[in-house]
């Protein structure tokens, strides 16, 4: 199995002052829908998103996104078909 290195990418000052309050439901479900959708039906794999609608926190959006869409991705990457 190999393993896929993640380029270090340093942190900005302006990366700091884009801090907000985020919906984390809202970036699973666009990570689920817009992205990775297509390659679970393809692993005939389905994905659910389980997440409180109220949960949220203070973070950097942008990195949410990535962090998120990585998970899932090697989730399905590295899950059998039909699971």
């Amino acid at each position: 199995m190999g393993m896929t290195r993640i380029p270090f990418r340093p942190y900005h000052r302006d990366q700091v002052a884009s801090i907000v309050v985020v919906e984390i439901r809202i970036y699973l479900r666009t990570a689920q829908e817009l992205t990775l959708q297509t390659k679970a039906t393809e692993k005939h794999i389905t994905l659910k998103v389980d997440c409180p609608a109220d949960l949220s926190a203070n973070l950097n959006a942008p990195l949410l996104e990535q962090a998120l869409t990585n998970l899932i991705d090697n989730a399905i990457k590295y899950s059998e078909a039909g699971s």
